[in-house]
């Protein structure tokens, strides 16, 4: 499967959600996610089914062969990139070996998302393509870590190279600009 570049989508408002699996049926329960989004007319609202893979040594008695095998970095689990709604999450859930996604507590109570933040390091680790930035100038955040936790402000500047945003703060009626690595920031969403 070909990764999927998130800002690019046409639906902005997919976002990653944990599904859990059959132990063992990772691969084809993502396979069948894949094949029943267009067998189910979901072309606009599921876009992806991951398996987080990692290749580990073979041991032998304790000790490396020197070959390695894939293993599932997280069993019983894939990551699915949809927007949610009742027929996407009727598709998903209804899939073959499919137990549940993280998040519902059934009785009709819809998952929560993964965090970009987390999902960005999870997408990384699976070696998908991952726009790490996920700020934009003009969005609003708060910062979330440090001396000024609590504050809220406006990007003014991203800095991809570095991992940083420019946010301007009100600091005591004066506006003031501070730079922030990304995991000090959280955007605000309405």
């Amino acid at each position: 499967m070909e990764a999927i570049e998130i800002k690019n989508l046409a639906n902005k408002r997919a976002r990653w959600y944990v599904v859990t699996t059959q132990s063992g049926q990772e691969k084809s329960v993502a396979e069948n996610i894949i094949t029943r989004i267009n067998s189910m007319n979901q072309q606009n609202k599921i876009f992806d089914a991951i398996v987080v893979e990692e290749e580990v040594p073979v041991l032998k008695k304790g000790e490396p062969t020197g070959e390695t095998k894939t293993k599932n970095k997280y069993p019983r689990f894939i990551f699915v990139l949809m927007e949610m709604d009742d027929d996407s999450w009727f598709v998903v859930r209804n899939t073959p070996g499919v137990t549940g996604i993280v998040g519902s507590s059934g009785k009709g109570t819809k998952p929560t998302p993964v965090p970009d933040k987390e999902m960005s390091r999870i997408l990384r680790m699976a070696g998908r393509y991952v726009d790490d930035c996920i700020y934009s100038v003009k969005d609003e955040v708060k910062i979330v870590k440090g001396v000024y936790q609590g504050q809220r402000g406006v990007v003014i500047e991203v800095f991809k190279d570095t991992n940083q945003v420019k946010v301007e703060l009100l600091m005591m009626g004066t506006l003031a600009s501070m730079t922030f690595p990304y995991e000090d920031v959280e955007k605000l969403t309405y």
